[in-house]
């Protein structure tokens, strides 16, 4: 019985809690992207460096990311960011990287910046043309890349 009743208070202050927005900002927090360069290679990102297969590269695109969000700190992580063609077809980042280093996650604060690279793994033939970042419940958040010439 107290189960129950323990179970409807912590439904009814969830509800509550919805219903005035208090959750808004934990399940979407704002982020800002800025797509800053573009660049392929047959070697992906870190140690040890993979070659790409025949007839493939690396796009390495490199942007800016704010957590525009005053409260919420926002954790990133690779399987956040795909990348689209001019004709919608999805290609997952396959990791985060500082250059130096893969990166499987990192964390900005409220009102943090930061310049990384998310890494796809594309067919040689395919020209990206937007970001897009999964970063909440709502609308993606996109930026669009600019041409690039391939390795």
């Amino acid at each position: 019985m107290k189960t129950v009743i323990s179970l409807s208070a912590l439904g009814i202050v969830i509800v509550g809690a919805l219903l005035c927005g208090c959750f808004s900002e934990v399940i979407d927090p704002e982020i800002k992207i800025v797509v800053l360069d573009v660049m392929t290679t047959n070697l992906s990102a870190g140690s040890p460096r993979e070659v790409a297969a025949n007839g493939s590269e690396y796009v390495y695109v490199k942007m800016n990311v704010t957590n525009e969000n005053e409260k919420v700190d926002k954790i990133f992580t690779s399987d956040m960011f795909k990348a689209e063609d001019a004709s919608r077809n999805p290609f997952p980042a396959v990791s985060l990287a500082n250059l130096e280093e893969r990166e499987n996650t990192f964390t900005l604060k409220p009102g943090e910046s930061r310049d990384f690279y998310a890494v796809f793994l594309v067919p040689n033939n395919v020209d990206l043309t937007l970001l897009v970042g999964k970063m909440g419940t709502d609308e993606d958040v996109t930026a669009e890349i600019p041409d690039y010439d391939h390795f």
